[in-house]
């Protein structure tokens, strides 16, 4: 899931389908979009990222939604896109590096893009890193102790924390990590597993 500045979201099914909802009204429309468009994965994390030039933002609405997929060869390594939502044409930028798996995305008005994710296949402990948009290159990567991913899992970044959305009973756990002091908080038991969150590029970086 991925919301856009303009106030919808975007949520893609187990299918590939991909629908945008108004987060206003929760109207929900179907996309021209095709599962595996340009041969990339039917199943992926996703996040919207402001696009950057060296004076800052490209005006309002310049972002672009980035997916996150694991192709099925075996190696579930991630491999990142980017979305046209002009004409649901998926570009594929290149697998991400170092390998990482599962990976959910979230972006900042900032034009960086963060994963949330496991770095082993069978990996249950949380990590998140900054993925580069043009290389698919992973840095600034931290683990996450006490945040494990299982079931449904789910990322938002929102005034320089981060909030995850993990369900290892079935139930979501929300948790706060918050960079500047490397703390994580449990903030919140939910009864249903989360398996998408989204944060517009518009929302506060500190």
């Amino acid at each position: 899931m991925a919301v856009s500045r303009s106030g919808i979201a975007y949520v893609v099914f187990e299918g590939g389908e991909l629908y945008r909802v108004s987060t206003k009204t929760a109207a929900c429309q179907p996309t021209p979009f095709v599962p595996r468009n340009g041969g990339f994965p039917q199943q992926f994390g996703m996040g919207f990222s402001a696009d950057m030039t060296d004076a800052g933002p490209i005006g309002d609405g310049g972002e672009t939604l980035y997916l996150a997929g694991a192709l099925d060869t075996g190696l579930p390594h991630i491999i990142l896109g980017a979305l046209d939502t002009s004409t649901f044409v998926t570009r594929t930028i290149g697998q991400v590096s170092p390998a990482i798996y599962g990976s959910e995305l979230t972006g900042t008005g900032a034009g960086q893009l963060f994963g949330f994710y496991v770095t082993t296949p069978m990996g249950t402990g949380g990590n998140i890193g900054q993925i580069d948009k043009s290389t698919a290159i992973v840095t600034n990567q931290v683990s996450l102790p006490g945040i494990y991913v299982a079931g449904g899992w789910a990322v938002a970044f929102w005034g320089g924390d981060f909030y995850t959305f993990t369900a290892p009973l079935s139930r979501a756990t929300v948790q706060r990590y918050r960079p500047s002091d490397g703390s994580v908080v449990t903030i919140a038991s939910l009864a249903d597993a989360v398996v998408g969150a989204g944060v517009s590029t518009c929302a506060p970086q500190m």
